[in-house]
């Protein structure tokens, strides 16, 4: 009996013993940690836990893994949606993690509760390796991913469908743009016009011709001959130009 004693005060001073120790970890991580807050919105996804944990008359923090998932059933059971269910546990993990509770969630009986009320498909463009790994997932993680994957799937496949659509205008224009560019009824008057003789000048003056150009410009004529017969006649002033007659 004194043995038994002896050993039950033993226990006790070596757990008064680790108490201490671990409290004086905890003072000196608090500076290197970042300090955790809980927002309205976790207190309130965590209040039905606490409800029906409280009518059950079980423990709601800390709670036992068998304890969530049971909620977990009773949820599901109650018409309440998979994705809402997932975020009451999430709210559960959150308020264990703060006060520094083993999370009960993260354990075979919460997630085997969460796998048969939330439909997961694996992504089927994953290996078959990795298909196995997926199925290991916290159900909370397998959600996101599947999620993603779905999001990029449809995203894939609207990317092809726009451009199948694109190849198939491109399809129906391209015999068009191939055919060759015939002369219509403006290139025959431009190409008319710019070989014809322009200006006030007429084809009927036969001491006009083109130039050698092939622009269709009048070739020059050389008046210096004039310029000076009319200096000398007028003695310099304006005066009607003589002809070459």
């Amino acid at each position: 009996m004194l043995v038994e004693t002896l050993e039950l005060v033993r226990a006790r001073e070596q757990a008064e013993a680790w108490d201490k120790s671990e409290a004086q970890l905890a003072t000196a991580l608090s500076t290197l940690l970042p300090k955790q807050e809980l927002d309205g919105d976790i207190k309130d996804l965590f209040r039905p836990f606490m409800q029906w944990a409280s009518s059950a008359n079980v423990r709601h923090l800390p709670a036992r893994p068998t304890t969530v998932a049971s909620f977990i059933f009773k949820q599901f059971d109650a018409g309440v949606k998979p994705d809402t269910i997932l975020e009451q546990v999430s709210a559960i993990e959150r308020l264990h993690d703060f006060f520094a509770f083993s999370n009960p969630v993260a354990t075979s009986a919460a997630r085997a509760a969460l796998n048969e009320i939330v439909s997961i498909e694996v992504p089927r463009s994953w290996p078959k390796e990795e298909k196995a790994m997926f199925m290991h997932l916290p159900p909370q993680i397998r959600t996101i991913i599947a999620d993603r994957e779905r999001d990029r799937e449809r995203a894939l496949r609207r990317g092809q469908n726009e451009l199948a659509e694109l190849k198939k205008r491109l399809t129906k224009t391209a015999p068009e743009l191939s055919k060759p560019v015939e002369d219509n009824k403006e290139i025959e008057m431009a190409k008319r016009d710019w070989n014809e003789k322009r200006g006030p000048y007429t084809s009927d003056d036969p001491g006009l011709k083109q130039d050698d150009s092939a622009l269709g410009y009048q070739k020059p004529v050389d008046i210096s001959r004039r310029v000076d017969k009319a200096w000398v006649v007028n003695d310099g002033f304006s005066g009607k130009m003589p002809s070459d007659e």
